[in-house]
């Protein structure tokens, strides 16, 4: 293990399929007042509202890291034929109950949007800034993937954290001890965690170790946030065969989780 963070590397754990933290993560989706895992229940709305402002009636939307259902299921309650597409299992689980009991026919995929995307589809959506959290040689596959699963002329709509997610980042390491457990593990555990700004390539790093209080063993887990203006989204979205329609920076409601400096995107397949 390096003694630091450095950019580019990756974890082999992943806080999507391990499984304690999958549950975490789910309950978070679930609690509508905050941004932890999903934005709070406003911004959701006003996304929704633009997003379904922009497209026409009943066209084919696929919805990628879809999580829970949130959006899938506000979609497929506008007359929307939705497919959602996402890696936790855990997470698929609640979405297709939930879509049964609405009576909601969203076709459910568990897969990574880092592969090919199924089928062929008039919108794709990707929210809560999982573009960013991507390497910029997976942002490039997930581009030319999405790319390819739109039909002609088919629009992505997605968001970006700008310059100002720094406002809220700490760069140092932190040291605590979780007697009772936590979101990292059920049992008690040690943490170390590590943030660190590499401006140079407009990211932000997160590092946690956790340590298995018994003596056990530990796992790493890494998470990238990259940022973005308008200009260097735009010129990456026509390197892969999209342009940008619209910019909207004010869909974000206010929230003391993570940065309200985000900007979504409106581009179309050329």
């Amino acid at each position: 293990m390096k003694t630091e963070l450095q950019l580019g590397m990756r974890s082999r754990a992943n806080i999507w399929t391990d499984a304690h933290i999958a549950r975490e993560m789910l309950k978070a989706h679930l609690e509508f007042d905050n941004d932890v895992a999903s934005r709070n229940r406003v911004t959701m709305a006003w996304t929704v509202e633009w997003i379904c402002g922009e497209i026409p009636g009943g066209c084919r939307i696929v919805d990628l890291g879809c999580g829970p259902g949130l959006y899938a299921e506000r979609f497929a309650l506008r007359g929307f034929c939705v497919t959602g597409v996402d890696i936790s299992a855990n997470s698929l689980r609640h979405a297709r109950l939930v879509a049964k009991w609405q009576g909601l026919a969203i076709d459910y995929r568990r897969g990574s949007y880092l592969r090919a995307v199924p089928g062929e589809h008039d919108v794709a959506t990707c929210i809560y800034c999982d573009f960013g959290a991507l390497l910029p040689a997976e942002q490039r596959v997930f581009l030319r993937n999405v790319h390819a699963a739109l039909a002609p002329g088919g629009l992505l709509f997605f968001d970006v954290f700008k310059a100002g997610i720094g406002a809220t980042k700490r760069v140092g390491r932190r040291w605590s001890y979780h007697a009772q457990g936590g979101f990292w593990s059920a049992g008690a555990y040690y943490l170390l965690e590590e943030t660190r700004h590499f401006p140079e390539a407009c990211a932000w790093g997160y590092r946690a170790i956790v340590l298995d209080a018994k003596g056990g063993s530990s796992k790493e887990y890494i998470i990238w946030d990259y940022y973005f203006s308008a200009e260097s989204i735009a010129a990456l979205l026509h390197e892969h065969g999209f342009v940008v329609e619209a910019i909207r920076e004010d869909l974000v409601a206010a929230n003391d989780f993570c940065s309200n400096d985000v900007m979504f995107i409106k581009a179309r397949k050329k």
